[in-house]
């Protein structure tokens, strides 16, 4: 299983991608801070618990990021 970081980045991943894949990687990151705490603060109101809410939160930005 993948472990995530708060930040979206695989924590495990270190290897070295292209000047578009790092390009991209930047964009997205930059997508992810600006939306990642709104999502958090919904996911909170329909779970009604802050740790689910987080990887929720996190798990939903990073689908989006794989398709």
């Amino acid at each position: 299983m993948v472990e995530y970081g708060r930040d979206g980045r695989d924590r495990g991943d270190t290897s070295v991608g292209t000047v578009a894949d790092d390009a991209a990687a930047g964009e997205f990151h930059r997508f992810f801070e600006q939306h990642y705490a709104e999502l958090a603060r919904l996911a909170h109101l329909l779970t009604g618990e802050s740790d689910a809410a987080d990887d929720l939160a996190a798990d939903a930005l990073l689908a989006m990021w794989h398709r």
